[in-house]
Formats: structure tokens, C-alpha cells, sequence
């Protein structure tokens, strides 16, 4: 792929193509003009890449705010589907699969579940260079929209007056529209895959959905355990006898630390930036009930000995933080320091034996310091973390370098205050309608003081002809914003935030000749809004009773 999205780039699964090839010997010819000629032919060994990945998706919506319990749903790198809902190996190129299950598909048949390409389910996109900076709620639509008609379009009926198709087949198609989700891989083998996938495709696909003990995380505990049995489990205690994702997360990390030669790894896919909601913490039932305070409060007046059960079963025996595991595994990179680390530390690894020591003929080699080796390793784990996530130093020094450039913003009108740069990704979605130009890219056109524009949505287009560079400024500005501002837990990694840095940077150098065509003839600029959002009372009420007592 080419001029994709860094954190694409940075992505184990998409990386390479669905075939990596390790040479350990190449076809190497020699040929040297003596009195012998030497040729040395290497045969390749080509080792095919398998994976299999839980994914664990944050929590959203009413449901979310509820338990916060999330989503499961599983990948294969090494299995595809031709359709949603038949799975094969994949063929060279190709990129995985990701199966899911739902209570309500809203299709033509009660199917358990359904799969889609990995792309397509993370972003709504079948391409890389597609995925969008920036979204909103009617660009979430238009993708769905139009994936949906692509793969699910014999299964989900198109209503015949144009409105929206019923069920829950929306949340399959760009899950990162809508939440963070932590991918939690383990390596398997080509061998593992087509053994799965015989036991798999003789089970019915027919939805038996309960919400207590078949939902989606029972279905994704027993897809995992097909490959590596009893890997995966509910927690009885903590999540009161049902299956929940996090749980699921916790056994898989438990079980897969203690084989580091399944290189363990996990990769975050953050939510894209806009003004959708954010994502929720997963959470154990018995955690929901210590940190939720409509459940705390109620639970310190009146019920005081609960606090003391749910809080010795979570800290004692269910404590799990998907983000810092995510920290601590967060690379291939750090997955084949740890199996090293973990052959440095086998008590039955044998040293190599010492040669003799003769005199003036021999040298006695080096002995082993496997403390020496076990700190190296651990450096190396050190440094591929600050790469990446950065250190404080590394992000107060960017916020630094922000702040003269958001101030120039509004010192030449691109922004009235401070307040329009947090408030412009809402602004932007109530001023603007999503399209899809003749190459096929996403764009927006947006309404700015009675004249019509253009900005495009990634990184292809974002500074093409067709975009005004000074509205891909400023919503460079505003992501950039968000991000410096954001906790450590919501923030991109240093790799994506970095290829924003340098998208803002050229813009920086090219704006100054172009704000102009933007700004309004009088000297003190308007809100870029026209016409903002009216909410009712109700609404209100709402959105801040879900702030005070979550």
C-alpha cells in the first residue's frame, strides 16, 4: 500500500502483504573465475504469516454506558471469505478476515455471525489510502451506506422507501468510526489455521443469541479456544456467571504470557477524530459497580457491605487494564524480546561449553552474562516504547510548538477564540455534507460564510486542488489540538501523531497566501457557524446526568 494511513503502516496486520516472505537461505549464485568455479545454490524456505486476534471493542452507547461491558469479535490473518458468510484460506495479498457475532443482523436469515474484510470493518473502506482524518456522523453513514451495498446487499433487504435498514449490521462496518478496540494476536500456524477452519465451517451458523450465556463474547470464547483450548474463560465472580469481553481479554493475556512463542502482541486501533462520542472503558460487572457512581452512591447509602465484597473480588482476583497490557505488549517488535527473554531466563538452557585453554594456542571465549543480555533486551523494549509513545518531554515540546501556531490562527481570523478550535469538529459535520469525488475519495462540502467549498478527508486528497487548504488547516489544527489535549489513554501513538504534525507543518507553510479566500471582508470574523445545533432540555439533562454519574 502506498501513502496509507501511518497507523496502517504501523500495523502488524497490514503492513505486508497477506504472505510474508522470510528468506533463512536465498537462491545465492557465486561465481568466481579461478582455477575452480563455486557455485552455492541456498534454497528459500518461505514461511507463511498466520495470526489470531481477539478484538476487544470499548463500550458505547446506552448499553455501554449501562455495564460498560464492550464488544468482542475475532480476526484471522490467514483466512477470507468470499462473501459474508463463508471463510477459506487466504491467497497471496490478501489481508484477513474478521467474524462477529450480534443478537440482530437485520438480515434476510437469523445468522450467528458474519464476516468482513479487516479494512472494511475497522475503517468502512476497502483501501488504505481511503481512511478518513476526520469523521462525523453523516460521513460514519455514507461509508456504511456504501459498504453495506457492497457486502451485505443479498442479506440486508434495501427498504423500498429509501430509509434506513433495521439491525445491528452498522456496527460491523467501521467499528473505529465509533470506538477504540485493542487487537490481542497470537501467532498460529498455517497447519492451525486449516484445522480451524474444518471444525469451524461444520458448526451452523444460526444465531442462538442470549444475552447471559450466548452473546458475543461466549461466541468469540469459543472460536479462540478452538484454536488453543481453555485459552480463553468467563469470569463467575466478577461478571456474575455471564461472559464478558474483558474478562476474555484477561484470560488470553494470562494464558499467552506464559507461551511467549506465540508472540504475543497487541495493536490499538484508536477512534478517528470528530465529534462522535468517545468510547468507553471496558469493565467487569463488579468494577462497573465500584467506579460507576449511579451504582456507587446508592450502593455507600444504603448497602455499604457490598462495597467491600466488589471490592476484595475485583482488586484480589479480576483486576485487568487493557491499556496498560497494551503498553507493556505493544509491538511484534517487543513480542520477539520477550521470547528472547524468556529463553535467556529457562534455568535448562545450557551454556556452551568452554574450549580448552592451551597455551599460546587457544583463547578462552567470553562466558555468558545473561544479566548483561537480560538488560540489553529490556533497553531494546524501552526504546521501541518511546517510539512508540513518546515521552512527557516529547509531548510538552510539541505542545510548546502548537501553541504560536493556534495562536497566529486566531490572530488571522481562522478561528474567533480558542473555544471555535474545540468546538470546530461539531461544527464542521453541521456545516458540511460528505461525497465521493470521481476517484473515488472522500470529501466534504462545506458551507463558510455564504460561499461553498471543498475539503478533502485524507491524506491523498487533503491537499489537493480540489481542497481549500485553509479549512485543511484548520481541522488539522483542531485534530492536533484534541490530541495534545487528551489523556495519554485517548491519544494516537507517536507514529500517527506524528505524520498529523507533519500534514499540519506543510499546511502551516502554505496557508498564510490562501486564508484569505475564507475570511469575511470585516475586520472582526463571525463563528464559522451559522446555524448551530438546538437541543432540547431533555437532551440536556441527559447528556449531563450520563457525565456526572458514569
Amino acid at each position: 500500500m502506498v501513502m496509507i494511513k501511518s497507523k496502517v503502516l504501523n500495523d502488524p496486520f497490514l503492513t505486508f502483504s497477506r504472505v510474508t516472505l522470510k528468506t533463512k537461505g536465498c537462491f545465492t549464485f557465486m561465481a568466481r573465475k579461478s582455477l575452480l568455479l563455486l557455485m552455492v545454490l541456498f534454497f528459500c524456505q518461505i514461511a507463511v504469516r498466520a495470526d489470531v486476534s481477539l478484538f476487544l471493542h470499548e463500550a458505547i452507547g446506552a448499553s455501554g454506558e449501562e455495564t460498560s461491558a464492550g464488544h468482542a469479535a475475532i480476526y484471522f490473518s490467514n483466512l477470507c471469505s468470499d462473501g459474508p458468510l463463508n471463510l477459506r484460506l487466504c491467497r497471496p495479498g490478501e489481508t484477513g478476515v474478521v467474524i462477529s457475532a450480534y443478537p440482530e443482523w437485520g438480515t434476510d436469515k437469523p445468522y450467528k455471525w458474519l464476516a468482513l474484510p479487516l479494512l472494511t470493518y475497522l475503517y468502512g473502506v476497502d483501501d488504505g489510502q481511503d481512511i478518513p482524518l476526520y469523521t462525523n456522523g453523516k460521513v460514519r453513514r455514507l461509508l456504511r451506506t456504501t459498504a453495506r451495498r457492497k457486502y451485505f446487499k443479498d442479506i440486508v433487504a434495501e427498504p423500498t422507501d429509501g430509509s434506513w435498514p433495521k439491525g445491528r449490521w452498522t456496527e460491523a462496518l467501521g467499528t473505529v468510526l465509533n470506538r477504540d478496540i485493542y487487537a490481542m494476536t497470537l501467532k498460529t500456524t498455517p497447519q492451525e489455521d486449516a484445522a480451524f477452519l474444518e471444525k469451524f465451517t461444520q458448526l451452523p451458523n444460526v444465531s442462538n443469541f442470549s444475552t447471559m450465556y450466548r452473546n458475543c463474547a461466549d461466541f468469540a470464547r469459543e472460536t479462540i479456544n478452538l484454536y488453543f483450548p481453555h485459552a480463553t474463560h468467563r469470569d463467575v465472580l466478577n461478571d456474575f456467571t455471564m461472559t464478558t469481553p474483558k474478562a476474555l481479554a484477561r484470560s488470553l493475556t494470562g494464558y499467552a504470557s506464559k507461551r511467549p512463542e506465540r508472540l504475543f502482541n497487541i495493536t490499538k486501533y484508536s477512534q478517528l477524530s470528530g465529534p462522535i462520542r468517545r468510547s468507553l472503558d471496558n469493565r467487569n460487572f463488579s468494577e462497573h459497580a465500584l467506579f460507576s457512581k449511579k451504582y456507587l452512591i446508592p450502593q455507600i447509602i444504603l448497602k455499604q457491605e457490598l462495597l467491600v465484597v466488589f471490592s476484595a473480588s475485583y482488586f484480589l482476583t479480576g483486576y485487568f487494564n487493557p491499556h496498560q497490557q497494551y503498553r507493556k505488549y505493544a509491538n511484534p517488535e517487543i513480542a520477539q524480546l520477550n521470547l528472547a527473554e524468556s529463553q535467556l531466563k529457562q534455568p535448562s538452557r545450557k551454556q556452551p561449553q568452554r574450549d580448552k585453554i592451551f597455551v599460546n594456542h587457544f583463547v578462552s571465549p567470553e562466558p555468558p552474562n545473561p544479566k548483561a543480555e537480560l538488560a540489553e533486551l529490556a533497553s531494546k523494549k524501552e526504546a521501541v516504547r518511546l517510539r512508540l509513545f513518546g515521552n512527557q518531554q516529547t509531548w510538552d515540546k510539541y505542545k510548546s510548538d502548537f501553541a504560536p501556531l493556534l495562536q497566529k490562527a486566531i490572530a488571522n481570523e481562522l478561528f474567533a477564540d480558542e473555544k471555535e478550535v474545540t468546538t470546530f469538529f461539531k461544527d464542521l459535520e453541521l456545516q458540511s455534507d460528505p461525497f465521493v469525488d470521481g476517484n473515488g475519495a472522500l470529501m466534504l462540502k462545506v458551507k463558510a460564510y455564504g460561499k461553498d467549498y471543498q475539503l478533502g478527508l485524507t491524506r491523498n486528497n487533503i491537499l489537493s486542488q480540489e481542497s481549500d487548504l485553509t479549512l485543511a488547516y484548520k481541522l488539522m489544527l483542531a485534530k492536533i489540538n484534541y490530541e495534545l489535549k487528551a489523556r495519554e489513554k485517548n491519544r494516537e501513538s507517536m507514529a500517527d501523531f506524528e505524520s498529523d504534525w507533519a500534514l499540519l507543518t506543510e499546511l502551516a507553510a502554505r496557508v498564510p497566501n490562501q486564508f484569505a479566500v475564507t475570511k469575511p471582508a470585516q475586520h472582526t470574523r463571525p463563528r464559522f457557524l451559522e446555524h448551530p445545533e438546538k437541543k432540547t432540555f431533555g437532551q440536556k439533562l441527559k447528556k449531563a446526568f450520563v457525565i456526572i454519574t458514569h
